[in-house]
């Protein structure tokens, strides 16, 4: 699907193809290979582990993680030793309540996790 000049894809985890298929797909267009033509994929939680998005350098979350541990893998998906970018950047939302109060928690938590354990987030 076009939109407004740019390739949008999704992949969620309600399809009728294998995750294996999904992630291969999604690997193709926006892994380490994927080249440079800005395109957007929508990916649900389902696509935050096991796949590589290196060719990606924007990461826009629709829905705030919950845990460090999955801001940690949706990070991890392009931010990863042989990235094609120096750096990404991860964009969180900040709209509704809801979001903002899970944003206050994940931040203690973060910080929490990098005193004790270190982290890959800033």
């Amino acid at each position: 699907m076009t939109k407004e000049g740019y390739d949008v894809n999704l992949y969620t985890g309600s399809s009728d193809s294998s995750k294996k298929t999904r992630v291969k797909k999604a690997e193709a267009q926006f892994g380490l290979d994927s080249g440079d033509e800005p395109r957007i994929g929508l990916l649900s939680d389902s696509m935050s582990e096991g796949i590589n998005l290196q060719g990606c350098s924007i990461l826009i979350n629709l829905t705030s993680p919950s845990t460090v541990k999955l801001a940690e893998q949706r990070a991890g998906r392009l931010d990863r030793m042989n990235s094609a970018h120096e750096e990404v950047s991860i964009y969180y939302p900040q709209r509704d309540s809801i979001s903002g109060m899970i944003k206050d928690l994940l931040k203690q938590r973060h910080q929490l996790v990098s005193d004790v354990l270190g982290s890959n987030l800033e």
